[in-house]
């Protein structure tokens, strides 16, 4: 999968999607979002998980 640049700033050189260009990428290949979390670990922790729930159109 190609990155796609988000706009946003992490101070990283590392590019990561955002839940709507998540969403947007499922939804071009044929799945339907239906739920997008992002889980915090622990306060001052940058690292950000993101659990889709998505299924086959």
């Amino acid at each position: 999968m190609t990155s796609r640049r988000t706009g946003a700033s992490s101070g990283s050189s590392e590019k990561v999607l955002t839940p709507q260009l998540w969403e947007d990428v499922l939804t071009d290949h044929g799945f339907t979002v239906e739920a997008i979390d992002l889980l915090h670990r622990q306060a001052g922790d940058p690292v950000v998980d993101q659990l889709i729930q998505a299924r086959r159109a």
